[in-house]
């Protein structure tokens, strides 16, 4: 959002001090509690999600800012219609790392905001105050939550759900058959089989089952999956279905919740998901209606 409202170098800039103030921050509390507290497990407490950031990103500062960019049209990859087997194979597999990638760093990056915005402050608490162990622990669950949905919203963007939907289109799936004496052809990697043609790879026969060709491979369970998950409207429902759980789920705290502090925590959470909640079902149920009807004409067209 910011970078397409400010010029190219001064969102760098802003980036860069952004960083800088953030590891600065770090390093002058670890020093404060060095030297007044001789605290290693303060210490420790700030500096640990560095390890998992370290894991997943490596030692490369600059992809502490992907999440911004990761729903921009220049780092969306694109399915390439293709008459070729081994090509919708390769996209496959190209989008499927994609998938895991940014699923990944979903889950690193919810995962270290939420950590440092409900967890550190309840380990730098001073020893006189005193909170509620539940609602904190409670607090901390939902900040994760609703961070992993928003980044989840921004990660998994309708453009990007509507590229692994059209690759699975053509990836197509295998049913295994009983028996197997029903006359057959050999499967080959570099053809293209029409739906209901009928093949045998590794000793078992397989029916091919799509709408518009089959490029999978008998029995791999990796296509399988990809094609279970993103051929027709699952995914899309999958993520509204889990939007929405969460949205309820937080309603239903805020209706049990009776201390002014705790309504205000709850009330700003919905506030600030109910936006992109609002527009990623919207976006998401025309994807859904659009590949149902995509199935009708397909069907009907066969």
């Amino acid at each position: 959002m910011l970078k397409s409202l400010m010029p190219s170098s001064t969102h760098r800039l802003l980036q860069f001090i952004l960083t800088i103030h953030m590891v600065s921050w770090i390093f002058v509390t670890s020093f404060y509690f060095w030297k007044e507290r001789k605290s290693f497990l303060h210490i420790l407490y700030l500096f640990m999600p560095i390890f998992l950031y370290t894991y997943v990103y490596g030692f490369s500062i600059q992809s502490l800012w992907e999440m911004e960019e990761v729903d921009s049209p220049e780092s969306l990859p694109y399915h390439i219609c293709s008459n070729e087997a081994t090509t919708i194979r390769d996209q496959v597999e190209s989008l499927r790392l994609e998938f895991n990638c940014r699923l990944r760093k979903v889950l690193c990056m919810s995962t270290i905001i939420s950590y440092y915005a409900t967890f550190i402050p309840m380990c730098f608490a001073q020893p006189y105050v005193h909170y509620d162990l539940y609602w904190v622990s409670q607090h901390l669950i939902l900040c994760w939550l609703i961070i992993f949905s928003l980044l989840l919203s921004r990660a998994f963007c309708p453009d990007f759900s509507d590229s692994l939907h059209k690759v699975a289109c053509h990836l197509g799936s295998w049913t295994r058959l009983r028996p197997n004496h029903i006359p057959s052809q050999l499967w080959y990697g570099d053809n293209l089989f029409p739906p209901g043609s009928i093949v045998k790879h590794q000793r078992e026969l397989y029916k091919a089952d799509g709408v518009l060709c089959v490029a999978s491979e008998p029995g791999n369970p990796t296509h399988q999956r990809f094609q279970m998950l993103f051929n027709g409207s699952s995914f899309p429902r999958l993520l509204i279905g889990f939007h929405t759980s969460l949205i309820l789920l937080t309603m239903l705290i805020l209706l049990r919740t009776v201390e002014w502090y705790q309504l205000i925590s709850i009330g700003t959470i919905i506030m600030t998901s109910f936006y992109t909640y609002i527009r990623l079902g919207r976006d998401f149920l025309t994807l859904a209606k659009m590949y149902e009807a995509e199935r009708i004409i397909w069907t009907h067209g066969t």
